[in-house]
């Protein structure tokens, strides 16, 4: 819990489920370059983490990998992420998240910005058929691809932003 900084080597690697959680003092992480995945929680509930740079060959976040970072403010996701599990960045200081240039394997996407009241700007992933967004922050922008054929959710007093003349049917 004393570490200010991580940063491991450039082996292949898969952070583990739960590696790091509530190291208070986690200030920044840096990922090995080749680090494909981050499991379930691995880092939930560092209170100081503000930084944290992701590798280019990431693939997989999963689900709460990052909850409960109340600093973190700031990520850029690799174009090569392919899955990004719910509720990763709850409890964050995130304004925005910037998916546009990865391509999800699954052409079904999650997001529950609930708790996360300084997010500002969502920008969906490429090649998504349907997305589920409960969004209840105000003046949020959304910006939704072309290939997306549904929307469902809740969204309350958001900005969206299609990138076709026709708009997907909305639940």
């Amino acid at each position: 819990e004393s570490t200010s900084k991580i940063k491991n080597s450039d082996k292949d690697c898969i952070i583990p489920e739960k590696a790091f959680i509530s190291m208070r003092n986690l200030e920044t992480v840096i990922l090995p370059v080749m680090a494909s995945e981050i499991k379930e929680g691995a880092f939930s509930g560092c209170a100081s983490l503000k930084n944290v740079v992701l590798p280019p060959y990431l693939k997989v976040i999963e689900k709460e990998s990052f909850t409960k970072c109340p600093k973190l403010d700031r990520v850029e996701f690799p174009k090569t992420l392919n899955e990004f599990g719910s509720e990763c960045f709850t409890y964050t200081a995130l304004r925005k998240i910037d998916v546009s240039n990865c391509r999800f394997a699954n052409t079904t996407w999650l997001l529950y910005s609930h708790d996360m009241p300084n997010l500002k700007e969502l920008r969906l992933p490429q090649g998504i058929t349907y997305t589920y967004i409960y969004a209840i922050y105000p003046q949020m922008s959304i910006y939704v691809p072309k290939a997306l054929q549904e929307f469902g959710g809740e969204i309350n007093n958001c900005y969206l932003y299609f990138q076709t003349t026709e708009p997907p049917k909305i639940d």
